[in-house]
């Protein structure tokens, strides 16, 4: 909506995640196997961010830019300005999922990037293995524990050089079991 986009961020509401044991490849189907990407497995978690969060590096080239095309002259930035480029760490947004009793479950970073964007979770707690470092810079896959059902809340936060930000407002689901067993337990 029109009021959506004039705010500065937005995180919309969370639908309700069916929790259940994935699997692999269907066996005895003969010829007629037929395989197509599934949805991702999880809570689809939305959000709106107006502007990109930029570095320091990316405000002074865009101003340095603007520069130019007026014809004004460019101010050279001095080594200190350089040094604290170099050693600013890139901002992100950094989601935190909470149980009912507002235990921290999950967190899970994203780039800030300006648009409408999705993550994931996977309704996993992190792993407890020793920690490797990701194939891509924001993996939020993790082999962890699953969750139990329940009432999860999320909440969004923007980390900007090293100082985490909350935005505006949390979203609450919930984690039901997919419930489709054949012979269903009476207890």
């Amino acid at each position: 909506t029109p009021e959506i986009l004039e705010k500065e961020n937005h995180l919309f509401g969370v639908e309700d995640a069916l929790l259940y044991m994935l699997k692999g490849a269907r066996y005895g189907t003969g010829s007629t196997y037929y395989k197509a990407k599934n949805p991702e497995f999880g809570a689809t978690i939305t959000y709106y961010l107006k502007d990109s969060i930029q570095t320091m590096k990316q405000k002074r080239k865009k101003a340095e830019k603007t520069a130019m095309k007026k014809g004004v002259p460019i101010k050279y930035p001095t080594l200190e300005q350089l040094a604290a480029e170099d050693k600013e760490s890139k901002p992100y947004l950094l989601f935190t999922i909470t149980d009912s009793s507002g235990q921290i479950v999950r967190r899970m970073k994203t780039p800030a990037k300006s648009g409408v964007h999705r993550v994931v979770w996977n309704l996993r707690y992190p792993p407890t293995n020793p920690v490797k470092l990701p194939k891509k810079p924001f993996d939020n896959s993790g082999k962890g524990m699953p969750v139990l059902p329940g009432k999860y809340t999320v909440s969004m936060s923007k980390y900007i050089d090293g100082k985490a930000t909350l935005l505006e407002g949390t979203q609450s689901f919930n984690v039901k079991p997919l419930n489709n067993t054949t012979l269903p337990a009476t207890d």
